[in-house]
């Protein structure tokens, strides 16, 4: 468990690259945000969530496998709702296929 100090360099380095960052997309992957950041995700998961981002785990079907994969919403964008239930079946679309 990383001490406060750590936590808080690690929050102020990922405040300044976002900061002179001229183009902020709407989501992020783990995989983009270290590249962005020049840290693992290990270290910057506790100061991003500190900082107002939220992340959201998801289940997505790739390859016919379930796979978890997590996104990173920055602070003043609101993550879409996680849909619920049952998919809607469109039958025009199955019978015109």
């Amino acid at each position: 468990m990383p001490n406060a100090i750590t936590i808080a360099m690690h929050a102020a380095h990922i405040t300044t690259v976002w900061s002179r960052r001229q183009n902020h997309g709407a989501v992020y992957t783990a995989k983009e945000l270290e590249k962005l950041f020049r840290m693992s995700m290990r270290a910057a998961a506790e100061p991003l969530l500190l900082l107002g981002w939220s992340r959201r785990r998801e289940f997505s079907k790739r390859s016919g496998r379930k796979r978890l994969t997590t996104r990173w919403y920055p602070p003043g964008v609101i993550p879409p709702p996680i849909p619920r239930g049952r998919p809607r079946i469109d039958l025009l679309e199955i019978l015109m296929a």
